[in-house]
């Protein structure tokens, strides 16, 4: 055994003072179990057991139990080793990437590099899923992935990791290696880094190995439920019988199915005791959702079907939901499997309730209940596109959405850095161009630097002049003159007010404040972002609060007449944001009339949209689109649009986004002699627009490419050089 290696295990994974049990366990001696609390004691007691198989308990152990007679020693034991009720606390969440291989022997070199790459793949699934970093340890014949958790030691907590590593497990499982499903109770023993896996024989082909650490982030971060309730949320695939209850089940073949229907297959894989069937023309309810977006899942042993489809719109698909599409019909008379079956499958069986249908007797109230219900014919025409409104004076979206509604809230979200804030500076003042008033509530920025960011916006790349000092990356930085400023400064007078009050983030005060503002027509409120928010005014937990807070907002905004967009932070760090991933419970995004997510075109887009967009299309974002962001729109109450994306091009010089659209641009390439030749090719172009502010400044081009007007209708005036020829 490696002592130093022991000692840093003990100084990643115990706490100071922790009770920790020691557990040798050999086929020819049984299991012998011992306390410690200081590592130096530890080693002694284990020195002489260098040839057996040690592991240690992977959450802390109550202080009570080192009054147990094993205290500081190592000792044959038969009930006083550690129980599920003898942890204090859950500070680790394990997952055991083992090799698939015959039982009671150590894996092969090949069999281990199989459980090599499912352990990358779990990383990288769960680092995108918005997990905190790891320790990654060698286990002797496989890996061990530790994430930091700080979760009580409750049947609650423990039912959540037992039903998030079965899903981790049926999502990344195959036939070479698999992620274990037993680690979830709270006293689960590991392999100590440090000693030699000694399962069987160690021979050439399956030699005993030291488990050791791998790696171990800068810093422990760690996580609560909430993680692990979304991954559960995300991947879980409900199992349903394959038939009704009155067709003969063993009849029902899924292939003969999906051929009657021309429904074709163009992948089957087989892990975690269930066959997945990737679907050739996508998901059945929308067929641009392509990849391994939509499969059908299989148990292998009980029949049961599962349907999953990753896309917002379509993730509370099932199996049932295909059956109907193809088959009204289907699931007229209902059946159930034996109910052994059922929980094999994972299935809920809840007990029938007694319903009573009420009885009204009385005429008056009849007649009061009759008065709930209209005909169509009494209620007003509602015209949709003369609905008062705004336009967020990017081409695109107006033409997808009609422009953001008077009366709703919109939530905004993306990853740091994505461009969030910047595209609400764009968007304040292309709102303040069309004569509407705006708020602007940025808590985590100071009132002087958004005042310079935002008159950056205004004056654009024709009227910044670059800094004078040098900066040390050689990037050239932009400012604006005195004089401009000021002319800024006059046009938004009485149109557009920061929130300047640093002390109060209370909500309670900031909605009484807002209503002053609308009071005072106000019509546009932004609001960056709802995690700062100070809620504690609010009866009940985070999610609760957050939930009310966008309940109050929709009230406001239909009160005042007015449109409200707040930003909400995802949960993860990075990958390609989903609007399950948005902060907050589902509460929050059910009840926003609009939900816009910002995406960089960056690499980690290129890799991931890939799984929610088609390849060609995330391909051509990410090679064509210069210093572009490219906006989603995941939800549109009013046209029901959703999954469309809208690319922006991002200015330096003045740090304004303006849309993108693919047609002809100039482009530098070197000719046969190598020289450059100015060359006409396909690619995204900025759409250039005027803000009224900039007629005023000295140094206007003579001839912009657009001018986005300021005169209610807000279109976007397109010259000669916008075509694609």
């Amino acid at each position: 055994m490696d002592y130093d290696e022991i000692r840093r295990w003990w100084r990643v994974f115990v706490h100071p003072g922790a009770l920790v049990e020691v557990r040798v366990i050999s086929d020819e001696f049984g299991t012998e179990s011992g306390y410690f609390s200081d590592i130096e004691t530890l080693l002694q007691a284990i020195a002489r057991y260098d040839n057996f198989n040690i592991y240690y308990s992977i959450n802390e152990v109550k202080s009570d139990c080192s009054a147990r007679k094993q205290y500081n020693q190592i000792m044959r034991v038969k009930r006083d080793a550690t129980s599920d009720s003898d942890i204090s606390h859950r500070w680790w969440l394990p997952i055991d990437v083992d090799a698939e291989r015959t039982s009671g022997v150590s894996s092969t070199d090949e069999e281990k590099e199989a459980a090599h790459q499912l352990a990358g793949k779990v990383y990288t699934l769960l680092r995108n899923e918005g997990f905190a970093d790891p320790v990654v340890c060698d286990s002797s014949s496989g890996y061990h992935i530790m994430y930091p958790i700080d979760l009580d030691n409750t049947p609650a907590n423990t039912e959540t990791i037992k039903k998030f590593l079965s899903v981790l497990s049926d999502e990344v499982s195959n036939d070479k290696a698999h992620v274990d499903k037993v680690l979830f109770n709270a006293s689960r023993i590991l392999r100590m880094p440090g000693t030699f896996g000694r399962k069987g024989r160690s021979t050439d082909e399956r030699p005993h190995r030291l488990a050791h650490i791998l790696t171990v982030p800068d810093q422990i971060v760690r996580m609560g439920d909430e993680p692990m309730r979304r991954f559960i949320q995300k991947y879980q695939v409900v199992m349903e019988p394959p038939t009704s209850q009155y067709e003969r089940r063993e009849k029902f073949n899924i292939y003969d199915w999906l051929r009657k229907y021309n429904i074709g297959i163009k992948g089957e894989e087989n892990k975690g005791g269930a066959t997945f069937l990737y679907l050739e023309n996508g998901c059945v309810f929308d067929p641009s959702h392509k990849g391994k977006d939509a499969s059908i899942r299989i148990d292998n042993a009980t029949g049961a079907i599962g349907y999953k489809c990753f896309h917002n719109s379509c993730a509370g698909k099932r199996w049932r939901d295909v059956r109907l599409l193809f088959e009204p019909n289907a699931y007229d008379r209902e059946w159930k499997l034996p109910k052994g079956q059922q929980e094999r499958a994972g299935i809920d069986d809840p007990k029938p309730q007694k319903a009573e249908v009420p009885i009204v007797a009385d005429e008056d109230e009849k007649t009061k209940l009759r008065k709930r219900f209209k005909p169509l014919s009494s209620i007003e025409k509602l015209d949709i596109s003369q609905m008062p409104k705004v336009k967020s004076g990017f081409r695109e979206i107006d033409r997808l959405t009609g422009g953001l509604l008077m009366s709703e809230v919109t939530v905004l979200s993306g990853t740091s850095a994505s461009g969030k804030s910047t595209w609400l500076n764009t968007l304040a003042l292309n709102v303040v161009n069309q004569g509407v008033k705006v708020v602007m509530v940025n808590i985590e920025q100071t009132e002087r630097m958004l005042k310079n960011w935002i008159q950056m916006v205004a004056a654009g790349d024709s009227h910044v002049i670059p800094e004078e000092r040098k900066f040390a990356d050689d990037e050239i930085r932009y400012r604006i003159t005195e004089e401009t400023g000021h002319i800024i400064d006059e046009w938004l007078e009485g149109k557009f007010y920061l929130y300047a009050d640093d002390e109060s983030t209370k909500w309670d005060d900031l909605l009484a404040s807002l209503c002053v503002m609308a009071e005072d027509n106000v019509r546009f409120f932004i609001l960056d972002n709802l995690m700062s928010l100070d809620m504690s005014s609010i009866v009940g937990d985070k999610w609760e609060q957050q939930k009310q807070v966008i309940s109050m907002l929709q009230k406001f905004a239909k009160k005042y007449a007015c449109h409200c967009m707040i930003v909400a932070h995802p949960r993860k760090p990075q990958g390609f944001i989903r609007k399950y991933d948005i902060s907050g419970s589902s509460d929050i995004t059910n009840l926003a009339d609009n939900i816009f997510i910002m995406h960089r075109a960056n690499r980690d887009f290129y890799i991931s949209g890939q799984t929610f967009y088609p390849k060609d299309e995330i391909e051509r974002y990410y090679k064509s689109l210069p210093k572009g962001n490219v906006m989603e729109i995941v939800k549109n109450r009013t046209y029901g649009v959703q999954d469309r994306l809208v690319p922006f091009i991002y200015s330096t010089k003045s740090r304004r986004f303006e849309s993108a659209s693919w047609g002809v641009v100039d482009e530098l390439v070197k000719d046969e002699t190598g020289k450059n030749k100015l060359m006409k090719v396909q690619g995204f172009r900025a759409q250039h627009f005027t803000y009224d502010c900039e007629l005023k400044m000295s140094s206007i081009p003579d001839a912009p490419m657009n001018s986005f007007r300021g005169d209610g209708a807000a279109d976007m005036q397109t010259s000669e050089e916008d075509y694609p020829f």
